[in-house]
């Protein structure tokens, strides 16, 4: 195989040009060719030189540094993503990978870099938290999934540093967010399961700590609460740390097993389907399973997933523009407040309860004056 040989001209073109290379090109000085460039100097500078330099620059493929120009008006021009490893959130995550997709296409939009910060200093000796995220890096923050109650949200408020939290809406004053409903789309998972018949719903979550797990729970009890059904504490599961055969081995060896489970997310559900097919159970025709988030694991599963959609790609893009319109002065944080509807995706892991005890319970609890008025729809999209 022949050995290709870099010519003159190829080093050249390799070369990181510079404005004093423009303005040697052209025969003046660095700072005319910086006026031409951009755009200063009016009538001042003759237009032939003008027409020269910016010959020049395009002769030599010139790129003007959006680093040194940002620097120069004050600002990195890159917005700061950061994820709450506490609870183990990272970036290759199925719901992260969509929704950083989001925030990259309208960063892009909006001509800024990204800059993602995967977890907080833990040395006893390291700066306040706080400090991480004042040093110039970056013109505003992005927070991904902070636990209720982040003392940093109200650090970052105190510093008036711009910041748009996403999947929270437990937010204090200055802040924006981007969440879904969680508490609704709860509400209409279970409404779903009781409208085909399910009494004994169990519910398996994670930490509370987190704001959207605490609402989707909320929204759990709520809507057994509409339809006068008490929470049974044994039907809830808080130890997702636990694999999905011992929950679901203890959930179904109580005395009154439930007929479906609804989990905090599409993990924890695929979890609960490959645990029931270990322990010898038919999904759906003798337990349905339930997720949250439609992520790529809902249709990666057999039977696929019925779960709660939010948009993912679109909630991420949201908070990604809510916080450049902040850096623009466009628009306050209590104006980018942004709570966004969820739909229910009906696929192949519900089915109506065949123990359910009258025949009348599914149509009665479905029926559109008992659904709840905050959803929707009161009827899934099936896939």
């Amino acid at each position: 195989m022949a050995t290709r040989r870099l010519s003159t001209g190829d080093n050249q073109r390799a070369k990181h040009v510079t404005l004093a290379d423009v303005a040697q090109r052209a025969g003046v000085s660095a700072t005319t060719a910086s006026f031409v460039l951009n755009g200063r100097g009016g009538e001042a500078i003759p237009t032939r030189t003008r027409e020269r330099v910016q010959q020049a620059a395009r002769d030599l493929r010139y790129v003007k540094s959006a680093i040194v120009t940002a620097q120069r008006e004050g600002r990195s021009q890159a917005l700061g993503v950061h994820f709450n490893n506490a609870r183990g959130i990272i970036p290759s995550d199925p719901v992260m990978m969509r929704v950083l997709a989001g925030i990259s296409e309208a960063a892009q939009e909006r001509e800024y870099h990204l800059v993602l910060y995967t977890g907080l200093p833990v040395s006893i000796a390291a700066a306040p938290p706080v400090e991480s995220f004042l040093d110039r890096r970056v013109d505003g923050l992005l927070l991904i999934a902070p636990v209720l109650m982040d003392p940093l949200l109200a650090e970052l408020a105190d510093a008036r540093l711009p910041s748009v939290v996403l999947f929270s809406r437990h937010v204090p004053a200055g802040i924006g967010f981007v969440d879904a409903d969680n508490v609704g789309g709860a509400r209409q998972a279970v409404e779903y399961l009781l409208g085909l018949g399910h009494r004994r719903i169990a519910y398996v979550t994670d930490s509370l700590r987190s704001a959207n797990f605490a609402d989707r729970y909320s929204g759990y009890v709520a809507a057994l609460a509409e339809h006068g059904i008490a929470v049974d504490p044994a039907l809830i599961s808080r130890k997702y740390d636990e694999s999905g055969v011992e929950i679901l081995r203890s959930l179904m060896g109580l005395p009154d097993p439930p007929s479906a489970v609804f989990c905090y997310n599409d993990g924890a559900a695929v979890g609960i389907l490959r645990a029931a097919a270990d322990l010898g159970l038919r999904v759906p025709e003798t337990l349905s399973i339930m997720g949250f988030d439609d992520s790529v694991l809902a249709t990666t599963v057999s039977p696929p997933l019925t779960t709660i959609r939010q948009p993912l790609e679109m909630m991420g893009r949201s908070a990604a523009l809510a916080l450049c319109d902040l850096l623009a002065g466009t628009a306050s944080p209590d104006e980018r407040r942004i709570l966004v509807s969820t739909e229910l995706i009906a696929r192949g892991t519900t089915a109506p309860n065949i123990n359910a005890p009258s025949p009348d319970l599914a149509s009665s609890l479905s029926s559109p004056s008992l659904s709840s008025p905050s959803l929707p729809s009161s009827s899934p999209h099936r896939q």
